[in-house]
C-alpha cells in the first residue's frame, strides 16, 4: 500500500509541474534602468545598462525604452501604478517596437496605458517580430490629453484584449512617444501535450512496477 501511495504521488506531482509551466506573468518594469532599452530584462539577460529581472522568457527590440521620474529630467507622468513605465521610440535600435515572448501566450494581452496623442494601435502576432498571422488588433484612445503641460500623463487606463490561438509577440510600435504603457500581463503557454502525455506514461509506468513487485 504504501508504494502504490507512492507511485500517486508521483503521478500527482508530474501533472502538478505540468500545470505549473502555464503562468500569468505581469511586467511592471520596476527595476528596469530608465532612460534606454529594455532588452532583455525579462528574458534571463540585462537591459541596456546591465540590470535584470525575472526570466519570464520575454524580450524586447531595441525601440522599446522604459522611463521615469527625476528631478534632473523632469516629471513625465503621474498617478502611474508603477515607478517605470515603457514607450515606443521607433527612432531609436531597430526601428521596430515589438515584445517577443519565444514560448507564446494564448487568452488574451492586458495593459495599463496613458496617451496625450492620436490612438494608439497595438497588433498582437502568431509569429516572433511581429511576423506570421494577425490574431489581434486593437486601438487606444487618448486618455490624458487634458494634462498639466509640466506632467503630460496623469490618466491610466487598464485595458484587456482577448484573441484566439497563441501569440508570439505584440506591436506598440503603431504610437507616438507620448504613449506610455506599464502592466502588461499575459499568460504563457501550458507544456505540450507531448509532453503531458509523456508525464502520464511515466506516471502509468511506474505504478505497473509498483503493483509488479507487489506481485
Amino acid at each position: 500500500m504504501h508504494k502504490l501511495k507512492l507511485a500517486s504521488v508521483l503521478a500527482a506531482g508530474l501533472l502538478s509541474a505540468a500545470a505549473a509551466s502555464a503562468a500569468s506573468v505581469t511586467l511592471d518594469f520596476n527595476g528596469v534602468t530608465a532612460y534606454g532599452s529594455v532588452a532583455d530584462f525579462y528574458n534571463g539577460g540585462t537591459d541596456y545598462a546591465g540590470a535584470s529581472g525575472t526570466n519570464y522568457g520575454v524580450s524586447f527590440t531595441g525601440s522599446v525604452l522604459s522611463l521615469a521620474n527625476d528631478p534632473i529630467n523632469g516629471q513625465y507622468f503621474t498617478g502611474a501604478p508603477t515607478s517605470t513605465v515603457i514607450y515606443s521610440n521607433t527612432g531609436n535600435g531597430d526601428g521596430s517596437s515589438v515584445m517577443n515572448v519565444a514560448g507564446g501566450f494564448s487568452g488574451a494581452l492586458g495593459l495599463t496605458y496613458a496617451s496625450t496623442s492620436a490612438p494608439t494601435i497595438v497588433n498582437i502576432y502568431a509569429g516572433l517580430n511581429a511576423t506570421g498571422s494577425l490574431l489581434a488588433s486593437f486601438s487606444l484612445d487618448p486618455n490624458s490629453d487634458g494634462c498639466a503641460v509640466d506632467s503630460p500623463a496623469c490618466v491610466w487606463t487598464a485595458v484587456s484584449q482577448g484573441f484566439s490561438g497563441v501569440a508570439e509577440s505584440v506591436d506598440f510600435s503603431g504610437n507616438s512617444p507620448f504613449t506610455l504603457f506599464t502592466n502588461i500581463s499575459i499568460n504563457t503557454v501550458p507544456l505540450p501535450s507531448s509532453v503531458l502525455l509523456m508525464s502520464f506514461g511515466l506516471a502509468g509506468f511506474a505504478l505497473f512496477s509498483v503493483r509488479r513487485r507487489a506481485a
